[in-house]
């Protein structure tokens, strides 16, 4: 997940359910906790509750009041003022809108691509994948393994043949 260009690793393998800027910060609802981020994307706080446990956060609203609105299950929750605890929100204002997934613009789209994925693997990597059996999964490395220890066993068993004609060579050469 990122805000602007920055991974926001506190909020890693959760599922977003919305973001929207509350008291100068950015607060993102994931899973079943809020956290809340300065506009540099540091992570301020981070809030949870036991409320959330069955249903987690689904969607996150901002009243007129600037209070966050999050809905779990049937019902609703807000924050107190200094961000320390959840609380069970009464009543609805009619006019509360939701956050809604977008779409994602194309520049920043790929700007996350290209920090994600990188710049691709180096040959190097590609080589070594492919010299280790890695490039082929589990069984790729057993083959590599069992292509090792054949080619050990291969090199012992030539050295002890050489090794016997040697032997054989200069008992000849002794006998004659």
């Amino acid at each position: 997940m990122y805000l602007d260009d920055q991974l926001l690793d506190a909020l890693h393998g959760m599922p977003l359910r919305g973001a929207i800027v509350f008291q100068g910060m950015t607060l993102i609802a994931a899973g079943d906790v809020l956290a809340l981020y300065t506009p540099q994307a540091e992570l301020v706080d981070t809030l949870s509750n036991d409320h959330f446990l069955v249903n987690g956060i689904e969607k996150l609203a901002i009243l007129r009041n600037s209070n966050p609105v999050m809905l779990s299950g049937t019902s609703y929750f807000t924050v107190d003022e200094n961000f320390s605890q959840i609380v069970p929100l009464k009543s609805l204002a009619d006019d509360t809108v939701f956050t809604e997934p977008q779409v994602l613009p194309e520049a920043i789209s790929k700007a996350i691509s290209q920090d994600y994925l990188g710049e691709g693997l180096p040959l190097e990597r590609i080589l070594l994948d492919l010299h280790s059996g890695r490039l082929f999964g589990k069984i790729g490395v057993y083959v590599m393994d069992s292509a090792a220890v054949l080619m050990i066993v291969l090199t012992i068993t030539g050295l002890i043949i050489w090794i016997r004609r040697i032997l054989r060579k200069s008992r000849r050469q002794e006998r004659s």
